[in-house]
Order: structure tokens, then C-alpha cells, then sequence
């Protein structure tokens, strides 16, 4: 089941793919919620009571993962490299780019609904399901968009994908911080250096200043060879950025 929260403070929205406990999720929503920051985690109370044995319970986090704090009644969502403060329950994973979550203040009101995906992107959503991502059309500034994410071996590929009136723009999660310094210049010269091999990716600067892939396309046709690209040479990338850093 896909789960959305919508940010209403920030007009956007993120999802949440659930794998258990699913009849007591969706027996819930909608209902409101007041997010919270807390290092790199965003949560959020609900209305859903669950029990867990102390088996089910887990000590560390994965970053992209979405878990539950019985102490709090709480789904939390971990985006960087921060901890739980005491166990909780795996039930969930992020879908699309984790930097997204970075926009969320303390005090922000959010509504969780199940996610319905956007109509006219339903068929590209689709396609994305069928080779192997997890993949919804949140809100981005009051705009609907795709996000998909998948694992490649030990990488997690993650991108967006703004529809518009002249073709599609795939941009990546934030890899690493762009500062504007000499080891920043250094990693995104040698990533362009490395994405020369492909037709359609460029090593490129997100708007929130993040070192990312992207590609820009006219058709649907160059959106598959793209993403296929970015399939064969993010894990290179990757490993390029943090044999740099």
C-alpha cells in the first residue's frame, strides 16, 4: 500500500510504500498529523496503536526506511544517517529522493491519505513498476511530479520526473552537498568527465545546491534510454563521488 503525506505548510507531499499492518493503516485515513524533526528523521504521531514482539524490534535504521516507535505511536522516516532514539519496528520504505524531506520544519501540518496515483502519469508510473522501482506522483510546490526509487546491488537509484509541455526532466537524489569549493569542483569535473560515455546524462547542480545526474528528453522513447543509463551508471558514479570524498 502506498501511503502519502502531505505537507500542507510546504505544499508538498511524500510516499511511502507500507508492508504490514496494512488493514490497520488504512482503516485510519485519512488523519492529521503535526510533523516533527528530529536529526535526520522526520515523525509523526497517529492514530494507530500497534504491538510488536521484542524480536520484531530493531536497534539500528537504514536511511530510507520507514519505521514505527510504539512508545509514541509514531511512523518515522529516516532520510540521512541519524539513529532511532529507542527501538522500533520496521513497516515501511521511502519512495523517491530522500533530499525532499529536507524541506520540513518542526510544527508543519500534514494530512496522511493513501496515495492515488495522478492520472495522466499513471502510464509512465506504470512502466516504472514493471522494471523493478517503487514509484508515485507526489506533490512538489503545489505540482504533481514522479519519483521512483530501486536498489542496483548495494545502491539505492532514486530520481524525479517533471512532465513538461516540452518533454521530461529525470534529476537524481542529492549525492553530495555542492559548496562551491575545490573538492566540489574536482567531484562534479570528474563525474562529467565519467558521464561523457553516456548519450543523454549530465553530471549537473540541483536548485538546492546538491551534486546530481541529470537528463533532459523529448519522448518517452529517450525517458526509457535515460533512466536505463542511469541504471548502468549511477552505482559507478557513486562509488566515483565517495572514493573522492
Amino acid at each position: 500500500m502506498l501511503l502519502e503525506i502531505l505537507d500542507k505548510d510546504k505544499g508538498s507531499s511524500f510516499i511511502v510504500k507500507l508492508y504490514r499492518n496494512l488493514e490497520e493503516w488504512r482503516k485510519a485515513m485519512p488523519f492529521e498529523a503535526e510533523l516533527n524533526v528530529w536529526k535526520e528523521e522526520v515523525y509523526f504521531s497517529t492514530p494507530v496503536e500497534l504491538e510488536f514482539k521484542p524480536g520484531e524490534l530493531v536497534y539500528r535504521v537504514e536511511s530510507g526506511h520507514v519505521y514505527y516507535w510504539p512508545p509514541g505511536k509514531a511512523m518515522c522516516l529516516f532520510y540521512g544517517l541519524s539513529e532511532a532514539y529507542t527501538p522500533v519496528a520496521p513497516i515501511g520504505l521511502l519512495v523517491g529522493p530522500l533530499n525532499s524531506l529536507r524541506i520540513v520544519e518542526s510544527g508543519d501540518k500534514a494530512t496522511v491519505k493513501e496515495h492515488v496515483v495522478y492520472k495522466e502519469y499513471s502510464g509512465i508510473v506504470n512502466e516504472l513498476v514493471k522494471r523493478g522501482y517503487l514509484a508515485g506522483t507526489p506533490l512538489s510546490e503545489d505540482t504533481r511530479i514522479i519519483v521512483a526509487s530501486k536498489y542496483i546491488g548495494k545502491h539505492r537509484l532514486s530520481f524525479n520526473i517533471y512532465v513538461e509541455d516540452y518533454g521530461y526532466h529525470v534529476e537524481t537524489e542529492g549525492i553530495v552537498p555542492y559548496l562551491g569549493d575545490y573538492p566540489s569542483i574536482a567531484i562534479l569535473r570528474r563525474l562529467k568527465e565519467l558521464v561523457k560515455a553516456t548519450r543523454l546524462l549530465r553530471a549537473d547542480i540541483s536548485e538546492d545546491n546538491f551534486i546530481v545526474v541529470t537528463s533532459g528528453v523529448y519522448s518517452l522513447d529517450e525517458l526509457w534510454e535515460a533512466i536505463e543509463e542511469l541504471e548502468r551508471y549511477y552505482p559507478l558514479v557513486f562509488e566515483e563521488v565517495f572514493r573522492m570524498s
